[in-house]
């Protein structure tokens, strides 16, 4: 199981502002009614005080100025956020059952974690040949697996350009994802593909389209891994 250590900053803020106010009250309470430890102890106690006595009110200024706006906001925008990458996630699942179902093969809950056994799921698929129907509203039959990819890919970028109206509230990790998703060679050898007549096998742009459909499969988890304030 993950672990994850990482602290948001509202969360590092609330603890430094308590430790502030723990010292002070037992500075005030209790250190300053008694002798000193050492020569100027009462001086380096009044500097601490000071310290984090500014600490506290630039915390509750933390507060007011900075966190609650933008703990509104993240209220506000984490559902389009999720549902946006769980559009990501149902295209994954979709893909993978017509690939699977069009092979006459049990659909896997999770992909195979070698790219390899992906490939022999592929193999004997003919990127010319009719894939299954795919279920939209309305519903969409491709000529083919070239139009069927395609259709997804439009989904894919559709869904990229709604979030980009919330990227400064995406977690660095999704985005990371969704850049290697722009990185990943499968959209370009599928186009390659269909403009050369290189290869007319899924066969042969399997490992691409494992990695694209590991990504998408990804990104719920690693939302809800990291979509916090």
């Amino acid at each position: 199981m993950k672990i994850n250590t990482k602290l948001p900053l509202s969360r590092q803020v609330l603890i430094v502002s308590l430790l502030s106010l723990i010292w002070i009250v037992i500075y005030k309470m209790i250190l300053i009614d008694i002798e000193e430890f050492f020569p100027k102890a009462y001086e380096v106690g009044e500097i601490m005080y000071g310290l984090t006595a500014s600490i506290v009110a630039s915390s509750i200024f933390y507060y007011i100025v900075v966190y609650r706006p933008a703990n509104d906001r993240f209220h506000k925008v984490k559902p389009y956020i999720e549902k946006r990458i769980s559009r990501f996630k149902l295209d994954n699942i979709l893909i993978v059952q017509d690939i699977y179902n069009y092979k006459g093969l049990e659909v896997p809950k999770m992909l195979p974690e070698n790219w390899e056994d992906f490939r022999t799921v592929c193999d004997g698929i003919l990127l010319t040949s009719k894939p299954p129907i795919i279920h939209a509203n309305p519903s969409y039959q491709p000529k083919n697996w070239f139009e069927y990819f395609e259709y997804y890919i439009a989904i894919e970028d559709s869904n990229k350009r709604m979030l980009y109206n919330y990227w400064e509230d995406v977690p660095i990790e999704v985005k990371t994802l969704i850049e290697e998703l722009q990185t990943n060679t499968f959209h370009s050898g599928l186009n390659l593909y269909k403009q050369t007549g290189y290869s007319n096998k899924l066969y042969d742009l399997a490992g691409p389209l494992w990695n694209h459909l590991s990504i998408l499969s990804k990104l719920p988890e690693t939302l809800n891994e990291n979509l916090k304030i």
